[in-house]
């Protein structure tokens, strides 16, 4: 089971059923991406977490609202084969819906994943830029002590205190790594 988080800011009215909308956004963004479910099976997969009503506006049309803040989960089953953009799909369609004002999405393993992904990616990078780093400034400096290789560079490495030698020598790290 995979869940979507949101919080949606409303402008309702006593006629204003919020769960049906989402329900109706869900479905036709499920429909237009050739996903099935039975109307019972979907409605199942939308969780109403809290709902927060605030003040009551008169709009320009003299027709009186209240705003509406909802949270909502959107669990779904694993074998649904979504995609970032089918996410991005239901929040759009979310908003064309007229008393719906604003959506923000908070859960999304999706994104997650994605993220997860990069991380691996930047690590992989960086892993090589250190071997390199480490190559230039060990064979540059062969007479130095190694613990202290950019003493002669303007620019240091930001963050926490410098480390001591025996840091680095326990971390088999040099001191731009750290």
């Amino acid at each position: 089971m995979r869940t979507f988080e949101f919080l949606i800011a409303c402008r309702t009215t006593p006629g204003t059923y919020i769960r049906e909308a989402i329900f109706i956004s869900l479905s036709e963004v499920l429909e237009n991406n050739s996903v099935e479910f039975a109307d019972g099976a979907l409605a199942d997969m939308i969780q109403i977490r809290h709902k927060l009503t605030g003040s009551e506006f008169t709009d320009d049309e003299d027709k009186k609202t209240r705003h509406t803040l909802v949270g909502f989960a959107l669990e779904l089953p694993d074998e649904i084969n979504l995609t970032t953009a089918t996410i991005q799909q239901f929040a759009k369609t979310l908003t064309d819906t007229p008393s719906i004002v604003h959506v923000v999405k908070f859960e999304d393993p999706l994104l997650r994943d994605e993220l997860a992904k990069r991380a691996e990616e930047i690590f992989a990078l960086e892993m090589k830029l250190r071997r390199v780093l480490s190559l230039i400034y060990l064979h540059a400096y062969q007479s130095e002590e190694p613990f202290d290789l950019l003493r002669n560079d303007s620019v240091q490495p930001q963050g926490k205190e410098k480390p001591t030698p025996e840091q680095m020598e326990a971390a088999a790290e040099i001191n731009f790594f750290t």
